[in-house]
């Protein structure tokens, strides 16, 4: 299923830190769910604005562009956490 732009941003608004940061991922650089939770300090490049993902689907590295916030944190999140995270904020919403 995908979501527009506005269905998002009302996900997001009952999205709690760090689960907020991790669908704009998601959603505003198209990163599957382990390739955002794998990511490291490393694999971002505030400079040039990418990311890049090692080992992706198919063991591939790619990049990709980086979207424009100022947040900068840092977790170790689970991926069932995450999408317990989407789930729940969703269900409100009826869409």
């Amino acid at each position: 299923m995908v979501l527009s732009r506005d269905e998002i941003n009302k996900i997001l608004t009952h999205l709690d830190p760090p689960y907020d940061l991790v669908v704009k991922l998601l959603y505003g650089c198209g990163l599957r769910l382990f390739e955002c939770l794998g990511l490291r300090v490393q694999c971002l490049n505030f400079d040039a604005g990418i990311v890049t993902v090692h080992d992706g689907k198919g063991r591939k590295d790619r990049t990709v562009p980086l979207p424009e916030t100022k947040e900068y944190r840092r977790y170790h999140l689970h991926e069932t956490r995450v999408q317990k995270a989407i789930k729940e904020a969703r269900s409100p919403l009826d869409f």
